[in-house]
């Protein structure tokens, strides 16, 4: 068992998040068909793993100061879903994450995206 903290003193939000796990079902998969194109995700059990972020600032309210916490989080997101993602690996087991900058797969070469406001994720 492996503790993955989230918790930094350098970005306070990542001290408030909310983590979920979501089994694969055939129905989520065929939401995330293309997103992960080596990968079947109907074929062996797989999961999905959420991460909400409470942040300081209102991501829809543009302005100077959400824009640098935002950056900051997305850095800091990236950093501990390579650590998830070598966890994984060390248990030769497939893990990928999506970019919370671009919303493509970090390591899957993919065309197809999973942006922030992506209406796929009420499925999950």
């Amino acid at each position: 068992h492996h503790k993955f903290p989230l918790s930094t003193p350098a970005c306070h939000p990542l001290g408030m998040c909310e983590v979920k796990v979501h089994p694969v079902t055939r129905r989520l998969a065929r939401n995330f068909d293309g997103l992960f194109p080596e990968q079947d995700l109907q074929k062996e059990p797989h999961v999905v793993v959420t991460l909400a972020v409470k942040t300081k600032y209102r991501q829809s309210a543009m302005s100077a100061e959400m824009q640098e916490e935002r950056q900051l989080c997305f850095e800091l997101i990236v950093e501990k879903m390579k650590a998830f993602k070598a966890h994984f690996d060390a248990a030769e087991r497939w893990c990928d994450f999506i970019d919370p900058a671009t919303g493509a797969p970090f390591h899957s070469d993919s065309s197809t995206t999973l942006i922030e406001c992506d209406e796929r994720y009420r499925s999950l």
